[in-house]
């Protein structure tokens, strides 16, 4: 823990140490970068130098998917170091640039399934971004701590794993943060998401009360912050009146993610039981404010949305998120005792058992073409079939969101009348059939 923070202080130092005079500013690198770092700390520095080059060497070696995800990684190390973030981060970035060797140079391994995860031999969790090769994974590597702090006789995982963790934080702003250092979403390569914030500050506030080691509870008290700093930087989303919103996203201040929103609270006020910090209390206050108003807003009636902007409705949710979402909801009712929480869960739980309600159902004749139209109350597989004198003229089935919808079919020189069926089918495999004709 030591060791980490005073790299921490050694990158704040090259970073004072080296700025020059605004007006003669050169274009940062990662190896300018690398020289500032060896210079405080030749022996530290060394392998990192090494794996640079190495990686540089490989790019120009390897083929394909191999080739391309490499790149990426080397590409998100250039454009850390281009906008001087390279020095706070250069453990978990040379940590991440290793990984990938390991995989893609010393093992000569494929390309994996983008989303796959991987320990590399500890229980930190590492998953596969197609592009950006081997990522570290803030949120499924917290959740392994916790998970291990669900199971007796893990003292030992559990301090290896959060201190591994620790040796990954970065300094952000004045605040510990557990960043993802791969483009999404819009953002570069350097942001953070408030849902693994929180779920950081829950694991690491819980291996406290299990290894009585004050540090773990620091550490995670001086994640916090990210919750009172606005966007881009940290996570808060003021919305007035002594609310806030949490963002999923830091670099995505406009897209609001229910389910994440729902799990930071979660996270956050499981960590204000734990260490009784009086800011942290008042950040789960803000948020449920919040979130009495705003979560209602993501029940569409008949499903859940994925998001919302701050002036109306966005996707919907897949099943594994409304699952997700539906599980959140029922954790706030029981921890809140909110019965509008409480309600929500009901309604996304009924939801997966209802009907896709089929409506505004249209068939219009236009010159040589048919024209149907329709809307569906959620996402669902929609087949829509055709018949003049009970033959087949015309059927396609698509996977649609809800709202309208409209097909177009050829009309056959036939002038029998049209017989339309629609069928829909939800995400869950239910079924409901409507007709026209």
């Amino acid at each position: 823990m030591c060791r980490f923070f005073s790299l921490l202080l050694l990158a704040v130092a090259t970073c004072a140490f080296a700025a020059p005079p605004a007006a003669a500013k050169p274009r940062e690198t990662v190896d300018r970068t690398l020289a500032r770092l060896a210079a405080l700390d030749p022996d530290g520095v060394a392998d990192w130098k090494r794996d640079w080059r190495t990686a540089r060497r490989a790019v120009r070696r390897l083929q394909g998917d191999e080739r391309r995800n490499l790149s990426g990684v080397v590409a998100n190390t250039r454009s850390l170091a281009s906008r001087r973030l390279l020095s706070a981060r250069a453990r978990p970035a040379f940590e991440t640039l290793r990984r990938n060797l390991e995989w893609f140079v010393e093992q000569h391994a494929r390309t994996p399934a983008n989303g796959a995860r991987d320990g590399f031999g500890t229980d930190v969790v590492w998953q596969f971004y197609d592009g950006s090769g081997w990522q570290l994974q803030p949120l499924g590597s917290f959740g392994a701590l916790n998970a291990l702090l669900k199971r007796r006789r893990t003292d030992a995982r559990v301090r290896a794993l959060a201190d591994e963790l620790l040796r990954l934080g970065v300094w952000r702003k004045g605040f510990l943060a557990f960043e993802y250092l791969f483009p999404w979403g819009g953002g570069r390569p350097g942001w953070i998401s408030g849902m693994a914030q929180a779920t950081g500050m829950q694991a690491l506030a819980g291996a406290y009360r299990r290894l009585g080691d004050v540090r773990l509870l620091r550490a995670a008290e001086r994640m916090r912050p990210a919750f009172e700093r606005r966007a881009p930087w940290g996570v808060r989303r003021p919305t007035g009146h002594g609310r806030a919103h949490f963002l999923l996203y830091s670099q995505s201040p406009r897209l609001l993610v229910g389910n994440g929103f729902a799990q930071a609270l979660l996270g956050l006020d499981r960590y204000r039981e734990i260490s009784g910090d009086p800011r942290a209390a008042r950040l789960v206050e803000e948020g449920l404010a919040q979130a009495r108003d705003n979560l209602p807003r993501f029940d569409t009636g008949a499903w859940s949305l994925y998001s919302r902007t701050p002036s109306g409705p966005g996707m919907e949710s897949d099943l594994h998120y409304h699952q997700v979402f539906a599980g959140f909801l029922e954790q706030l009712c029981e921890r809140f005792g909110e019965q509008r929480f409480c309600r929500m869960h009901e309604h996304f739980l009924a939801y997966e058992v209802e009907p896709v309600k089929i409506s505004h159902l249209r068939v219009r004749e236009r010159r040589q073409r048919v024209v149907i139209t329709l809307r569906v109350s959620k996402r669902s597989t929609v087949t829509v079939t055709a018949r003049a004198d009970d033959r087949v003229i015309a059927r396609s089935s698509r996977a649609l969101l809800r709202g309208p919808e409209r097909y177009v079919f050829a009309r056959p020189r036939s002038r029998k009348p049209i017989a339309v069926e629609v069928r829909a089918t939800s995400l869950t495999g239910v079924s409901s059939t409507t007709g026209a004709g």
